[in-house]
């Protein structure tokens, strides 16, 4: 009875009061926004300048090809490279093509010959899509001119590929420029705010004051505190599947598994972080376990892996990282949401799952046995300190 209880006062408080509200209206326009800016999937007309003092066929061909693709857009060609620096300090281009003079000779030579790429890593997934391509198209130019060269010698063509001598592309990347991907992304930063609501919420069934009669009693009070957490649960569960059934396939992120493997794994993964905000909160004041509980949410995306190979962290973190219910939960969904997945597929993820939940059960019985034994000392004070005053007798009067 108390449990429903707890259930529907949660639902009055979701709606009574403005502030909730306007937090998950915040966090609804957040995905729809991570939606809207990564839903493209690709990044396409990379701005770049090249500057060709070889001013030849060979030169004219790879100025071409870098324009005839979707990923780069040729924005001119510029006469030195300190106009080239310039371009790149000022951030008017992503990377800067330089054809030294004397290429189109070193091809037909066969001598070797180099073309020099400069990178702006400032913006990690330009700096990619800028270095992928203009690779390719060196590469493939590069093949071309030599065959066409070394054919013209009078060479067989069944060893023509053997005797190639290709362009030699030396790229700078000032900026240490790394792989990401809208498709990777995607998925983390969706359920990272379902993450955040998840802490928000149960937090709030801690923070938020009980009525006066459940208060004062030590069972109602937890069955009470139980149907509050059953309607955070619910509500989540409801955005996770929502997520998967309508959030990512609007960009085109279609789970390639079983249904039942997706919700299985959202289910366990909706219950342990609830449990692990729970032991925050029953451990710790109110004021500290707000703080604290924000604090594991917002790191809880490093400490997945995701971010930052869990193998790169000190020993230290790398055991504290299998105790955060996003880490497998994250993992897991790089598996089942991209491939055609197995349940073995999954069992490194669930027993790390199962190890939580053995120790998240543990913590929530031994807190909430050291309350008992804290209210229970309280009643023994207070009745202690409420036996009645003996009052001398009154002596009858002659």
């Amino acid at each position: 009875m108390y449990l429903l209880k707890g259930f529907l006062d949660f639902l009055t408080i979701l709606f009574r009061r403005p502030k909730f509200l306007v937090m998950i209206a915040t966090l609804i326009l957040t995905v729809i926004t991570v939606m809207s800016v990564y839903g493209v999937g690709v990044v396409s007309d990379v701005p770049v300048y090249v500057v060709d003092h070889d001013n030849s066929t060979v030169s004219r061909t790879i100025r071409l090809y870098l324009d005839a693709g979707p990923d780069l857009k040729v924005l001119g060609t510029l006469d030195t490279l300190e106009e080239a620096q310039d371009a790149l300090n000022n951030g008017d281009a992503a990377a800067v093509v330089y054809i030294p003079n004397g290429l189109s000779q070193a091809l037909k030579t066969q001598s070797g010959g180099h073309v020099f790429a400069y990178i702006d890593g400032t913006n990690m997934i330009l700096a990619k899509t800028a270095d992928k391509a203009i690779q390719t198209v060196v590469k493939s130019t590069s093949v071309g001119v030599s065959m066409i060269a070394v054919n013209k010698k009078g060479l067989p063509k069944q060893e023509l590929m053997g005797a190639l001598q290709p362009i030699n592309l030396d790229v700078d990347r000032p900026f240490n420029a790394l792989t990401l991907y809208s498709e990777y992304l995607l998925p983390v930063l969706i359920f990272f705010c379902l993450n955040i609501f998840i802490c928000l919420m149960t937090c709030a069934c801690y923070q938020e004051p009980l009525p006066a009669p459940i208060q004062s009693h030590v069972i109602r009070k937890r069955f009470f505190y139980f149907g509050r957490l059953a309607a955070v649960f619910l509500f989540s569960l409801l955005g996770g599947m929502w997520i998967y059934q309508y959030g990512l396939p609007r960009v085109d992120i279609v789970l390639q598994s079983m249904p039942l493997m997706a919700l299985t794994a959202l289910l366990a993964y909706i219950l342990l972080t609830q449990a692990m905000f729970a032991i925050i909160n029953l451990a710790t004041p109110k004021p500290i376990a707000m703080s604290l509980s924000y604090l594991t949410c917002m790191l809880s995306v490093m400490f997945s892996g995701l971010t930052w190979p869990i193998e790169m962290m000190p020993w230290y973190l790398q055991e504290f990282t299998t105790w955060i219910p996003l880490t497998p939960f994250l993992q897991s969904v790089q598996v089942f949401l991209y491939h055609d997945a197995n349940w073995g597929d999954l069992a490194a993820f669930y027993q790390m799952f199962l190890k939580q939940a053995v120790l998240f059960t543990i913590a929530i019985f031994v807190l909430m046995r050291l309350r008992d034994f804290k209210y229970f000392s309280k009643w023994c004070w207070k009745k202690l300190h409420a036996s009645p005053v003996l009052e001398a007798p009154v002596e009858d009067k002659p």
